[in-house]
């Protein structure tokens, strides 16, 4: 599986079983096509985060959106290694969901605390787009749902 890696200008192309070392100045949330299609945006949250790079994150997020602009697309955030939620983090996640589209979802994958209060929140927060807000214990289930989510197999919550 290869995944497209955005940052600042610099495109570069990972395997997903290489090390990524980088350095202090780049995000702890990596954002990039998980597909080649491409129809799946991944983000890889390396380590814990602020609510800033949340928005950088979803400014990339709404980058790669706009270059395939009628096809529907799944946002995953693999949240598997974050144990804590950043003040307002949250709040600010409605970038993210501002500049997606109808037939577009979210899925928040891990199987932590983090995540189910995440999710929760962002449900009641934004109740027009909850069906839209998933949840996935793996990665790999999140890959599986977004899948046939994009195939037209209606989401099962």
């Amino acid at each position: 599986m290869l995944y497209w890696q955005y940052e600042v200008s610099l495109v570069d192309i990972f395997t997903d079983d290489a090390v990524i070392d980088y350095p202090e100045c780049c995000m702890p949330i990596l954002v990039g096509w998980d597909d080649k299609e491409p129809s799946i945006i991944l983000w890889s949250y390396a380590q814990e985060w602020t609510w800033q790079e949340s928005v950088e994150a979803a400014e990339q997020t709404q980058v790669l959106r706009q270059s395939v602009s009628n096809q529907s697309i799944v946002v995953v955030l693999n949240m598997d290694f974050v144990q804590t939620i950043p003040r307002d983090s949250i709040r600010n996640m409605r970038r993210l969901l501002h500049h997606l589209q109808g037939g577009d979802f979210v899925i928040l994958c891990g199987s932590n605390t983090a995540v189910n209060v995440i999710t929760s929140f962002l449900r009641t927060l934004f109740q027009n787009e909850a069906d839209r807000i998933l949840m996935a214990a793996s990665l790999e289930e999140a890959r599986t749902l977004a899948r046939e989510i994009l195939s037209g197999s209606p989401p099962i919550r």
